[in-house]
């Protein structure tokens, strides 16, 4: 079984972490693509963490039962996933745009 997987996981193709590298680049030509690649795989898993965080905000306010405290924990996980979420698009956006400057 692990053989298998082994093989499927090789012949799916380059990582993500490698995608836009070419093979013949090497040493610190590869060094940007390779940073720009794991960065953005970090700040896609951050905007999902951020967007299940306001849904558990959005649940735990549902499920509040109109209590004062719960309702402003709520809110309070609402707002910082949102804060989050804009934090990690604008990282994404920053990342991008130096990126393709240099």
């Amino acid at each position: 079984m692990k053989t298998y997987i082994i093989t499927y996981l090789l012949a799916a193709g380059p990582t993500p972490i490698l995608q836009g590298v070419n093979p013949d680049t090497q040493g610190l030509d590869a060094v940007p693509i390779l940073i720009h690649n794991v960065v953005n795989i970090a700040l896609f898993i951050a905007g999902g963490l951020s967007v299940i965080f306001f849904i558990v905000g959005g649940m735990r306010f549902a499920l509040s039962a109109g209590n004062p405290a719960s309702t402003k924990q709520a809110r309070e996980t609402m707002l910082y996933a949102i804060i989050g979420l804009v934090v990690s698009l604008g990282s994404f956006a920053i990342l991008n745009y130096v990126i393709h400057i240099f």
